[in-house]
């Protein structure tokens, strides 16, 4: 019985250390995805003013080297587009 409980308490131990891996690994997934985001952002800051237009955002989205980075990140124009308008 005790070589179960010694089983048991480290499995559970094992269990929960995965679990918060997982947790720091999405977590660092979202912070490098908000990171890329912004450089996207500030880069199609045309007239580097720290705000970004419309049209400056939108002449941004027409370079498909830009769509194709966005897709790398798992997004399209039109997601990127609802994204600017949040």
């Amino acid at each position: 019985n005790i070589a179960t409980g010694v089983f048991v308490d480290f499995a559970m131990q094992t269990s929960q250390l995965d679990r918060d891996l997982r947790i720091q690994d999405q977590l660092a997934q979202q912070d490098k995805f908000t990171r890329e985001l912004h450089r996207i952002f500030e880069a199609a800051d045309a007239d580097a003013s720290g705000s970004l237009s419309w049209e400056e955002f939108e002449h941004h989205l027409d370079d498909v080297r830009i769509a194709a980075y966005l897709s790398s990140l798992g997004l399209d124009v039109g997601e990127a587009r609802g994204l600017f308008r949040l």
